[in-house]
């Protein structure tokens, strides 16, 4: 009888210290912040003033098969700060997606906005914006 008491006490202090060894030894991973994209959550510098791209807009309309495209993707910016030129910018600013340019079809002369025409299987876009300033829209694209 004591030698089963002893082994159940000796039982219970080793799973003690096993259980105590096991929850000391595990410390939560900290929980990384995002880093901000330039352009949709940090500003960039253009033509003389900092713009945030707000969203994006993608409408199916039509265009027919002589233009290549069957959609529209609108991209709205924002002001954050300065005056921005953007009559330096009109066509200067490209789209890709895939590594295919999209036809740039209107802008903005006095806020920060541009229309491409788009095929519907394109799904991942960049805006390019002068400067070196490349903006990855997937974050930001509606579902379609």
């Amino acid at each position: 009888m004591f030698r089963a008491r002893r082994f159940l006490v000796i039982v219970a202090i080793a799973s003690a210290l096993v259980l105590s060894a096991c929850a000391s030894a595990v410390t939560p991973a900290p929980t990384p912040s995002p880093t901000p994209i330039p352009g949709i959550a940090a500003p960039v510098n253009v033509a003389g003033g900092q713009i945030l791209i707000e969203s994006v807009t993608y409408e199916p309309k039509g265009f027919g098969p002589m233009s290549g495209a069957d959609s529209w993707l609108g991209v709205i910016g924002k002001v954050v700060s300065g005056s921005p030129d953007f009559s330096q910018l009109g066509s200067a600013v490209t789209l890709t997606s895939d590594g295919t340019v999209c036809r740039h079809v209107a802008s903005g002369s006095e806020a920060p906005f541009w229309v491409f025409m788009v095929k519907t299987s394109m799904h991942s876009f960049v805006l390019h914006l002068p400067g070196g300033h490349d903006i990855p829209l997937d974050s930001i694209l509606p579902a379609r």
